[in-house]
């Protein structure tokens, strides 16, 4: 078994044990009554996702998890955030290119004013 394995395997005994005694004396009515209690054993607030990398990613992103003292998790969340935010502002971005067309605006500070505009809510 490889050492991130048994690493995994002692987290999830760790969750389960701790979940076993956050629910110890409890009963079905304490949902009614216990948000803390509802949020850990009802409902998650992750999804689990299995993703296929090359052999030389997965190295990589080792070694910026001993570097940073991160989990994989973490550093996949933070990359997929910042790929949707780069995806979202070349959304906006289009977006933008295509009112200025349409509106005949043809200089730089024309489109730097759209761009001011659409950034702050003014329609």
């Amino acid at each position: 078994m490889r050492p991130d394995d048994v690493i995994r395997l002692r987290h999830i005994l760790d969750a389960a044990r701790e979940a076993v005694g956050f629910v110890r004396n409890r009963c079905r009515e304490d949902l009614n009554h216990d948000r803390q209690l509802v949020r850990t054993t009802v409902g998650r607030t992750t999804k689990t996702i299995t993703i296929s990398i090359p052999p030389e990613m997965d190295k990589q992103i080792e070694q910026v998890m001993r570097a940073e003292g991160r989990t994989r998790s973490e550093l996949l969340r933070e990359a997929l955030r910042r790929y949707m935010d780069e995806r979202r502002l070349r959304a906006l971005s289009l977006e933008i290119g295509q009112n200025a067309r349409e509106a005949g605006l043809a200089k730089e500070e024309q489109v730097n004013e759209l761009i001011y505009a659409r950034r702050h809510g003014a329609e």
